[in-house]
């Protein structure tokens, strides 16, 4: 009788066990991390966490430690989670449930192949002529969770302006909208725009540079406007 209740003390202990697991990312992948509430989730980076971007960040309480974020669900909502370092992005979908959930999760960039990084399967890229030496290629991020995903590069084919600045909007940036600059180099420089909206259209894309403002419709593919400043 003795070994049996020991036995099941186990089972139960097993059933409600959190989980250390290994995770492996790149920047066209959303995975998910398993949260419960009462919990506190530890996402562990290779390098310090620098800016977070939630879906939903009210109802998340968030830590910072070195490179680790702790995450703890403060209700049984669900979201996307996007994460910078210096040289990389990331992207979570928190899940929160009451089955199984991660104590910790060590997150690793993983290296995609040239071939396959340069056209992510099942994506399409688009392009624009800005002027004759600038030009803006783009593609959508689908997620499916209200908010909106765009990636894009500016790229000259000589050297890039030294004043390259951008916002979602019309006349103005949207309030529910962020644009984060990635990676620069001499030619190109890289950014992810965010919108929150349930709605099926993207906002324009304002490009501003040291002599222009450039004026996109991404969801027509076209420049609408090219001012001198």
């Amino acid at each position: 009788m003795k070994s049996i209740s020991i036995l099941l003390f186990f089972v139960c202990s097993m059933a409600y066990a959190g989980k250390v697991r290994d995770l492996y990312l790149d920047e066209y992948t959303i995975a998910p991390a398993y949260l419960k509430l009462g919990r506190t989730t530890v996402l562990r980076f290779e390098e310090k966490p620098l800016k977070v971007i939630s879906g939903n960040s009210s109802h998340f309480s968030l830590e910072y430690i070195g490179n680790d974020i702790a995450v703890q669900p403060l209700g049984q909502t669900s979201t996307n989670f996007f994460i910078y370092t210096k040289n990389r992005s990331f992207g979570i979908y928190l899940h929160v449930q009451n089955k199984r959930h991660d104590d910790l999760i060590k997150i690793f960039w993983k290296e995609a192949p040239v071939s396959k990084r340069k056209i992510p399967k099942g994506r399409t890229i688009y392009e624009i002529k800005l002027k004759e030496n600038l030009s803006l290629d783009y593609w959508f991020v689908k997620t499916g969770h209200g908010l909106k995903i765009v990636d894009f590069n500016i790229t000259s084919s000589n050297k890039l302006p030294s004043k390259v600045k951008v916002f979602l909007g019309y006349k103005s940036k949207l309030k529910r909208s962020k644009v984060i600059e990635g990676k620069r180099e001499k030619n190109k420089v890289k950014f992810r725009g965010f919108v929150e909206s349930n709605k099926n259209y993207f906002p324009y894309l304002v490009i501003k540079t040291n002599h222009y403002t450039y004026t996109v419709s991404l969801q027509r593919r076209k420049l609408l406007r090219k001012l001198k400043n």
